[in-house]
């Protein structure tokens, strides 16, 4: 087995880049044997090691993480001072505290922060590509954690509202299972494939739209349940087509990434559009969009 072959290239304990390049695949001859195998860096938080792996679709996504690893293992000062104090952070990490406590908030920060600064340019074999990987993310970083922290403010005080909305309308329990789908969209931890980064100045906004409809829904109730009828028959098309991705072990293409995003503007359309799409949309537009999707995947 491969596992029990030295290939002379493993290693553990590193916190630098440790070698001028890693080679894509490495071979050794035992008892006039010979063996093939794919090294990768391997994330032990603290640490990485090069370890190899019998195909090279899971040395390539181990050595991905390891490469993420060692970027956060470059600016761990700069990490270790915004764990300390989250850059005008303290009234949002207040505010989200009955959703996510501080510690996993600013992990997770940190993790979007970091995949953002660096492009996500991880699957990389030399020290040159590191050392240029270094650079554009030490120069791109101040301005993702402003952001982070000015549309974060935004995403806590519209919570906040939320929250409020709740505790005074008693009616808000006939739609409480969507709000609460909605937050778990909306609200940090912000996770991959589905969480896009340049979607965080909208979030705001959509979760004001969520407040919108709680306002309008006595009024408007009618309206409303025909609108989530036709917003719910569209998602849970969403909903199993990506879970067939997932348990199939397929990575979610984009335009389903994508096609989330349309429907959080989906629903400012049937509820708030005081607020305004990015585009036109409606139902129709996106049915056909979703008809062009699935002709494709």
């Amino acid at each position: 087995k491969i596992e029990k072959v030295k290939f002379d290239i493993e290693d553990d304990d590193i916190r630098s880049w440790p070698i001028s390049e890693l080679p894509y695949k490495v071979s050794k001859s035992v008892g006039g044997k010979l063996f093939e195998a794919y090294p990768g860096f391997v994330d032990y938080i603290e640490s990485i090691s090069i370890e190899i792996f019998d195909n090279p679709t899971d040395a390539d996504s181990s050595h991905c993480n390891g490469v993420k690893r060692l970027v956060k293992q470059h600016f761990r000062e700069r990490l270790n001072r915004f764990k300390k104090n989250p850059q005008d952070l303290t009234e949002a990490i207040l505010a989200l505290s009955p959703w996510i406590g501080k510690a996993d908030l600013i992990d997770n920060l940190i993790d979007v922060m970091i995949d953002e600064a660096t492009g996500e340019k991880y699957l990389i074999k030399t020290q040159i590509e590191f050392d240029n990987l270094i650079n554009e993310t030490r120069n791109k970083l101040p301005k993702v954690i402003d952001q982070i922290a000015l549309n974060l403010n935004h995403i806590a005080q519209e919570y906040i509202k939320i929250q409020e909305q709740r505790n005074t309308h008693s009616y808000v329990n006939e739609i409480d299972e969507d709000i609460d789908e909605q937050l778990e969209i909306l609200l940090p931890p912000y996770e991959a494939p589905l969480f896009q980064f340049h979607f965080l100045n909208r979030i705001p906004i959509y979760i004001k739209t969520l407040g919108l409809r709680i306002d309008k829904y006595p009024q408007r109730n009618s309206h409303d349940r025909e609108s989530i009828t036709q917003y719910n028959r569209l998602k849970n098309k969403w909903v199993e087509k990506i879970l067939g991705f997932v348990e199939n072990d397929i990575e979610i293409p984009k335009p389903f990434i994508d096609f989330q995003w349309q429907l959080q503007e989906l629903r400012i359309s049937f509820f708030a559009q005081e607020l305004k799409t990015l585009k036109p949309i409606s139902i129709k537009r996106m049915d056909r969009a979703w008809s062009e999707l699935l002709k494709l995947h």
